[in-house]
């Protein structure tokens, strides 16, 4: 076992980011140079939260945001939903399992 539980999960999600944005990038320069040939769909994405966590909120914004082709737009703290802006959303079950079961359980597990 890993001596500081708290640090490994977040070298995991140090990771994950690290590994999502240098995809991204390449995704986004795909679109980018394949404009004439094929339309991306951009899209306005809606996803619910577990998390209500001030910090956690903060961490998914900055990694969604700096993550190239989308950007977290708005937070509605009533409904605990973040509004994300997709630059080629193919598949919006993806990204909810992204954002959800990749970003926001590690920072729950973080931010306890």
């Amino acid at each position: 076992m890993f001596p500081f539980p708290i640090l490994a999960v977040f070298l995991v999600l140090l990771g994950m980011v690290l590994y999502d944005v240098a995809k991204s990038n390449a995704q986004v320069a795909a679109v980018i140079l394949r404009s004439g040939s094929r339309r991306h769909n951009p899209a306005f994405l809606t996803i619910q939260l577990q998390t209500h966590n001030h910090f956690s909120l903060a961490v998914l914004a900055i990694v969604l945001t700096s993550t190239p082709g989308s950007a977290w737009l708005e937070y509605d703290s009533n409904d605990n939903t973040v509004l994300l802006h997709v630059l080629d959303l193919d598949d919006e079950a993806k990204w909810r399992d992204m954002v959800k079961n990749r970003y926001e359980k590690l920072l729950m597990e973080i931010f306890v």
